[in-house]
């Protein structure tokens, strides 16, 4: 599959308009069409913002292998979770009673000071564990 395809294919699955990616981008809707048709490659620096911004796999773009989206690398903080996850996130959330709610409290807390670590003896991993708990006790 070449370049153009590859484009119009994550274009398509993310339905991004080539208008609206042109004004992200803050390009002309002649440069995403070109992107479309395959005359022209990504520019080195809309292909960095469509990996930050969509998980768009450069590799896969430039050469047909591996999987179109990378896996955001998690880290020390969960900056890699995107924003449909986010809002799947919110909406168990708020359905969750108040005691869940402290715990996720905690944990985001612990999230934004940086300073989640996953290891077997870590916080953050305790109170992922004790709402996992509390959780599948209730579904039970």
């Amino acid at each position: 599959m070449a370049y153009g395809k590859r484009f119009e294919q994550f274009i398509t699955d993310k339905k991004l308009s080539p208008t609206r990616l042109a004004e992200e981008l803050g390009a002309s809707r002649g440069t995403i069409y070109n992107y479309k048709n395959g005359t022209s490659v990504i520019s080195p620096a809309h292909l960095k913002y469509l990996k930050e911004q969509y998980g768009l796999n450069p590799d896969w773009y430039l050469d047909g292998e591996g999987e179109m989206y990378v896996i955001p690398s998690i880290g020390n903080n969960l900056t890699g979770i995107n924003e449909a996850m986010t809002d799947v996130l919110l909406k168990i959330y708020e359905a969750l009673p108040v005691a869940e709610k402290h715990l996720v409290g905690q944990l985001k807390d612990l999230i934004e000071k940086q300073q989640v670590h996953f290891s077997e003896s870590s916080e953050a991993l305790q109170l992922l564990k004790e709402l996992n708990e509390k959780i599948n006790n209730r579904l039970l």
